[in-house]
């Protein structure tokens, strides 16, 4: 009875470590450009080698918002927004269109 009390036990142990992991697997952050690195055009978390997929934002010196956009593979994709330099309202002030890297599509500029 005692032994298989303590593998039910061990057995409930596991699917809570299991479940908590893949939770955290599937819990992707957006980073900034401070968590992220260039290398030979494609963007890479620090001290990773595998090419970074999900939401990078840029930031200006102030710490404002500069620019955000998705990746995938390592490559801009979709829809990247560039924001002006405003510590009160900054706006949008310009959307580029990218495909595996390269911006295709449209781009448009806002005057302010």
């Amino acid at each position: 009875m005692l032994l298989h009390r303590k593998n039910s036990i061990q057995l409930i142990i596991m699917i809570c470590i299991v479940s908590v992991s893949s939770i955290k697997a599937g819990d992707k952050q957006d980073i900034t450009y401070v968590d992220v690195v260039k290398r030979k055009g494609l963007f890479y978390e620090i001290f990773s080698t595998t090419p970074y997929t999900g939401l990078v934002v840029g930031l200006y010196k102030s710490g404002e918002m500069r620019e955000k956009g998705n990746t995938d593979r390592g490559k801009k994709t979709g829809i990247w927004e560039i924001y002006q330099d405003s510590k009160y309202d900054a706006k949008i002030i310009r959307t580029d269109t990218y495909l595996n890297g390269k911006k295709n599509g449209t781009s448009t500029e806002y005057y302010l």
